[in-house]
């Protein structure tokens, strides 16, 4: 027995599957774009609350996954009784689905990679600051104590 509706295949039902499809794709993608500027802007706290988005978004994606995979393990059988213009606008629908997917885990690589690069940097600026901080203890030794430090930050004995 086949999870797949007989007669018109549930036509509509896969129409209206991946049209929801089209729609988290499309929220998907206005989220990735919004998502660079917060990086861009290094603003944590609504990039973790886009995060958050996303992932109820990725969750919905999952589900409607499933909802397709019986309908996708028989494709051909499934599409072969529509007219010829309907499976021509389901394929189509299915490759721009496909084409916005590829978009979106080619910003999140990039995006990615900028989170990574902006550590890198962070974990580079606190080297430095280490460096600098026994730099200034170590002088602050040899120069008498804490009056040698007070010289180098302004303060006064």
């Amino acid at each position: 027995m086949s999870d797949v509706p007989d007669g018109s295949f549930g036509d509509r039902r896969v129409m209206n599957l991946l049209e929801r499809q089209f729609k988290l794709y499309d929220q998907l993608e206005q989220l990735a774009d919004v998502q660079r500027d917060l990086i861009e802007q290094d603003d944590a706290q609504p990039l973790l609350r886009l995060l958050t988005q996303r992932q109820k978004l990725t969750t919905a994606l999952t589900g409607l996954d499933a909802e397709l995979a019986p309908y996708r393990a028989r494709w051909s059988e499934v599409t072969e009784g529509l007219p010829p213009a309907e499976r021509q606008a389901l394929n189509e629908q299915i490759r721009e689905a496909e084409a916005r997917l590829r978009r979106i885990l080619a910003r999140d690589d990039a995006d990615g990679r900028r989170l990574a690069a902006r550590k890198m940097r962070a974990a580079e600026n606190m080297s430095e600051l280490e460096t600098a901080r026994r730099t200034l203890v170590a002088y602050g030794g040899a120069a008498g104590g804490a009056g040698g430090a007070r010289l180098l930050d302004g303060t006064e004995a």
